[in-house]
């Protein structure tokens, strides 16, 4: 099984027509990564407040979206640079 823990970052971007923000993190074998995130969700039957409390604490946005390629240059989407 892979284990991932991430931090996320400012920067938002476009990814597949979705906007998503970067998170960065390493793996349990120390392999660093980038995951863009688009949504994330509790499950329903879960107290949320503490999820809540810490998604409203995350890094305020970038003023302007970061294109893709600037955030992963050896990665090619059709989206980066729109809005």
């Amino acid at each position: 099984m892979l284990t991932i823990a991430i931090e996320p970052t400012s920067t938002i971007t476009r990814m597949n027509g979705q906007l998503c923000r970067l998170w960065r993190g390493v793996t349990d074998q120390g392999l660093a990564v980038e995951v863009f995130v688009c949504a994330v969700a509790v499950q329903n039957d879960a107290d949320c407040l503490e999820f809540d409390r810490a998604i409203l604490s995350m890094p305020a946005p970038d003023e302007a979206m970061t294109p893709l390629s600037r955030v992963a240059p050896a990665r090619g989407d059709e989206d980066v640079g729109s809005n």
